[in-house]
């Protein structure tokens, strides 16, 4: 209540001092209208100016003493929380790391600290935020330098596969190993469980990996399937008096094994008690070994083992290595150093724009009042695309990096549950399986339309004659000639 008359009572002082020394009204009347009276509701008191002042000076000492770079570094650790034991918040790194771009390098196994740091009048990238790499294993790495090769690291540290598979992807040996691609695959392939020869044991997996035609070999598939599954450990059955391995068939499938191993003699092979169906493992074996000769056969050329071997590392490399240099970034260290996945899309021919020049107030191209007498605009909406690179759930916001800025996007909740939520199948053994997964997940990658509003977001938007029936789509795949194989609709198949 005392406010307005004290805002009062000092316009008077500032004015009669100032008109008594000649000042000109008018001037006061600028100074105070625009300069001072704005600010009246967020002044500093001088407990609070001094110490702001205090940094002000340190930071300008900083500057000029050691150039502008270890301020930059400084605010990459602030933002990433690099030095600390919190968790690493990596849309914020992704976006001061845009900011600087650059002055930032890849990670350094034998010179990056825990946060950013400071080389060369570079900024190193920090092995903190790099995804799946322990605090643990970040001392080992500290402590155990320096490295000089890749055998030598593997040597002195103890590090998890995701997180050596990492440290890979971020580019940490490319100073050692500067074919990062031969190194990941090197690595993926000792942690593949690669085959010294192949028994009946490995038959599904050449079946699987198409090096074996499963119509083609089905009697024998039949055949080594009947067996592996009644000579199990849990049908194993001891039988007082008789010699040799006995097994229990289960009596859903007595009739079909009977059947298939019709050689076997009865009182012989096979014999029935308080268990029902029993039969002796050698004689199962002695007919399933001599009608599987053709199959054994071919699994005993060299060919067979090289092509299966072959299968089990491109299948660990799409598991673990899927993608190019560009990918393994985003994965390790959420920043596009190499460059964008997107780069080389044919924004034209997608009508792609880049969002740094949109406009900065959105160009209303219709106007009107609604029935119920509220106004309403409609609004010009353009296409841009990025990688998702976090959200916030309870305000309905994703973050994405687009080939050019970070950009944080607004939507309606019911727009964000929908693309958010994992769409699952249930299986016929009662588990659940995903077959659609959230599309804001870190690393997908998005086309969004809609618009960017006076706070540097993008706004989803779509109307009944704009560019697309979408707000979002979501990029499966981009081709070399820049084409885009994408998914418009939520997949419940």
């Amino acid at each position: 209540k005392k406010l307005p008359k004290l805002i009062e009572e000092s316009k008077k002082l500032f004015y009669q001092k100032r008109v008594k020394n000649g000042w000109r009204k008018i001037f006061l009347d600028y100074v105070w209208d625009i300069e001072i009276t704005p600010q009246l509701g967020y002044s500093f008191s001088m407990n609070h100016t001094l110490p702001y002042s205090g940094i002000m000076l340190q930071e300008a000492n900083l500057a000029y003493n050691y150039g502008t770079i270890y301020w930059k570094a400084g605010v990459l650790k602030v933002n990433a929380q690099s030095d600390t034991d919190h968790t690493v918040d990596y849309a914020k790194v992704a976006k001061a790391v845009a900011e600087q771009r650059d002055i930032v390098e890849l990670p350094n196994i034998n010179l990056s600290q825990k946060g950013f740091d400071v080389v060369d009048n570079k900024i190193l990238y920090g092995l903190k935020p790099i995804t799946k790499v322990s605090d643990e294993e970040i001392e080992q790495i500290i402590n155990n330098r320096p490295y000089t090769s890749f055998d030598d690291f593997s040597s002195k540290c103890t590090i998890s596969k995701t997180g050596m598979i990492n440290l890979i992807k971020s580019g940490c040996f490319d100073t050692l190993y500067p074919n990062r691609e031969e190194l990941l695959r090197n690595y993926v392939t000792t942690i593949s469980d690669i085959k010294a020869k192949l028994t009946l044991s490995n038959i599904n997996d050449l079946v699987e990996n198409q090096i074996i035609e499963e119509n083609e070999f089905q009697q024998e598939l039949q055949f080594i399937n009947a067996y592996k599954y009644v000579c199990s450990k849990s049908n194993f059955v001891e039988i007082e008096g008789l010699k040799g391995q006995w097994y229990r068939v289960d009596s859903n499938i007595e009739a079909n094994f009977l059947d298939l191993y019709s050689e076997l003699k009865m009182d012989k092979d096979y014999i029935y008690n308080e268990l029902g169906l029993v039969v002796k493992k050698s004689s199962v074996e002695k007919i399933r070994k001599k009608n599987t000769e053709r199959i054994t056969k071919i699994m005993s050329l060299k060919e067979t083992l090289e092509n299966l071997n072959k299968a089990i590392i491109d299948n660990n490399m799409n598991k673990f290595a899927y993608g190019d240099r560009a990918r393994w970034e985003m994965d390790s260290i959420y920043f596009y150093y190499t460059g964008h996945e997107l780069d080389k899309v044919n924004n034209i021919k997608y009508g792609i724009r880049d969002f740094n020049n949109l406009p900065e107030t959105p160009i209303v191209i219709d106007s009107g009042i609604s029935n119920r007498g509220y106004e309403w605009k409609k609004y010009q909406t353009y296409l841009i695309a990025g990688t998702v690179l976090d959200f916030n759930k309870n305000n309905h916001f994703i973050i994405i990096q687009t080939p050019s800025e970070v950009v944080g996007v607004r939507m309606t909740k019911g727009a964000f549950d929908w693309y958010n939520k994992n769409i699952s199948e249930i299986k016929p053994n009662g588990k659940k399986k995903v077959i659609d997964g959230s599309w804001f997940k870190r690393g997908t990658k998005v086309i969004l339309q809609g618009y960017r509003n006076e706070d540097g977001e993008f706004v989803l938007k779509k109307y009944s004659d704009s560019i697309l029936d979408h707000t979002i789509i979501k990029i499966k795949d981009v081709k070399e000639n820049g084409d885009l194989e994408v998914q418009l609709e939520r997949n419940f198949d």
